[in-house]
């Protein structure tokens, strides 16, 4: 924001917050929840591909 953002804002009452973003593998979450839950995902989903023998791909 500019000082014309902060004019406009203070004559019209108009506050701003400051919005925590969590972000984990190029996506942004609003929501930690979310965040760890993709990330315990994709982790297993790493691990599982690491369990499978040699030979014994799908």
């Amino acid at each position: 924001m500019d000082e014309h953002d902060n004019r406009l804002m203070a004559q019209y009452g108009i506050t701003a917050e400051t919005k925590l973003l969590f972000h984990f593998d190029g996506y942004r979450y609003e929501r930690l929840a979310d965040a760890v839950n993709y990330a315990r995902l994709q982790t297993q989903s790493e691990e599982d591909s690491a369990s499978v023998a040699p030979g014994h791909e799908n």
